[in-house]
């Protein structure tokens, strides 16, 4: 992912001079920034792999003569967190004298979930018991051991990102913008993140299972990590609606005054296909932190 942003800083800043060298069209900012993608639901059609097989193929250390015949299994990646970085050139346009309209063109690397599968143990065992000498009250010592599995398919994406949005005046120290984004790729590689996690807890419980649960209860956990890389093929493309905020740094020091802090909100649509499944249909919330340079 580093050697991707520098990459696209390069790409970016020579085409910038070449545009402005060969067209008409003149940049009017530059804009870097990087956020994380939620997503809120997923729809997976046509899956035809099975993680766990696969994870086994590639050699996987960790599931080594583990038996997840008495596991529990859970399918699905909603609420998956996954990064990206941007980097884009716009050029404006005035709208009614107050609005003014920016298309901005660049590219995006994302690092995305596709597929996930957990399997899950949990067993308890009573170690000790107390009885009070006075009231009779009995204090159940008992432990709990959670074992888990997460398997889930990391793809490195590259997409061609596309927008134009509406803005009130970027000469104050706030302004405003709102519009439409697209942006449509492919993979370049990808991976299969296996997570092992071992828990186990000491519940000093009450025989008032309402009135106590879960008092005085401590964790010690493990973790192990693992990740294989594996042949994925595949592309992907999304619609969004940039709702943001900008702040700019200074209108007095000729050092900062092009430059302008923007935070952003994308509720997004994304539509991805790969090698595992047909289509992967998820819905985001695209949170954007960036910096901007405008050229006034």
């Amino acid at each position: 992912m580093k050697k991707m942003k520098i990459t696209l800083v390069a790409i970016c800043t020579l085409f910038a001079f070449q545009l402005g060298a060969q067209t008409k069209i003149k940049v009017s900012d530059v804009s870097i920034h990087s956020g994380s993608l939620t997503n809120t639901s997923v729809t997976v059609t046509g899956s035809n792999v099975n993680l766990l097989s696969l994870a086994r193929e590639q050699g996987s250390n960790l599931l080594t003569n583990v038996d997840l015949s008495t596991y529990k299994k859970y399918t699905g990646s909603n609420g998956t967190t996954s990064n990206l970085f941007s980097i884009l050139l716009g050029t404006e346009f005035k709208f009614r004298n107050k609005m003014k309209m920016n298309f901005r063109g660049g590219f995006t690397a994302l690092n995305k979930s596709d597929m996930s599968v957990s399997y899950i143990k949990e067993d308890v065992y009573r170690i000790d018991t107390f009885t009070s000498s006075q009231t009779g009250q009995q204090i159940f010592i008992d432990s709990t051991r959670a074992d888990e599995y997460n398997l889930s398919t990391v793809s490195s994406q590259l997409a061609l990102d596309l927008s134009a949005t509406f803005s009130t005046n970027k000469l104050n120290k706030f302004s405003f913008y709102a519009g439409f984004g697209t942006f449509f790729g492919f993979t370049y590689a990808s991976y299969l993140d296996i997570l092992h996690t071992n828990r186990i807890s000491n519940n000093n419980g009450f025989s008032d299972p309402i009135r106590y649960q879960n008092i005085n209860q401590s964790w010690k956990s493990t973790a192990e990590n693992e990740k294989l890389k594996i042949d994925h093929s595949g592309s992907i493309a999304a619609i969004y609606i940039p709702l943001g905020i900008e702040y700019r740094v200074s209108k007095k020091v000729n050092v900062l005054k092009n430059f302008s802090i923007y935070t952003e909100l994308r509720p997004s649509f994304v539509v991805s296909k790969n090698s595992f499944s047909e289509t992967n249909s998820s819905s985001y919330w695209m949170n954007i932190v960036g910096l901007r340079y405008h050229i006034f």
